[in-house]
């Protein structure tokens, strides 16, 4: 994996087991309208990437993991774009109280027919097979 930190980093979310936590994103947004995507943002300045996800869930969901774990780096025309870190341990419904967008539980085997981004639905592809790298052409 890269030393190079990316511009965005993302949390692969569990739910209940089986399942994850995604963000539902309205036909308004700037970045993927319409589709789900992980919870997790821009870093800002000389942030960490571990730092910044920890501001995002906080700020995003009034929620603050414990356990994060680098999973898969996405990377587009050559670049690091996003890191996606599982984080826990598992929040319930209870504890996570969003501030932006919808969360929605949704379950592992329903990944594909869910209106996921692309960028996002390749991740989670790659974290279920193992691999830890997703590149992607310029768009």
């Amino acid at each position: 994996m890269s030393t190079a930190w990316p511009d965005y980093v993302c949390a692969i979310l569990p739910a209940s087991p089986g399942c994850l936590w995604l963000e539902e994103r309205p036909l308004s947004a700037r970045f993927a309208p319409g589709l789900w995507t992980c919870f997790g943002g821009r870093r800002e300045g000389a942030e960490t990437p571990e730092d910044c996800l920890r501001r995002e869930l906080a700020e995003e969901l009034n929620w603050t993991p414990r356990e994060l774990t680098k999973q898969v780096e996405l990377w587009v025309d050559g670049h690091p774009i996003a890191w996606f870190f599982l984080v826990g341990p598992a929040p319930t419904a209870v504890e996570l109280q969003p501030k932006g967008y919808p969360a929605r539980e949704v379950a592992l085997r329903d990944l594909a027919q869910q209106p996921l981004s692309p960028w996002h639905r390749a991740v989670l592809r790659a974290w279920q097979a193992g691999d830890s790298r997703v590149d992607f052409p310029k768009t």
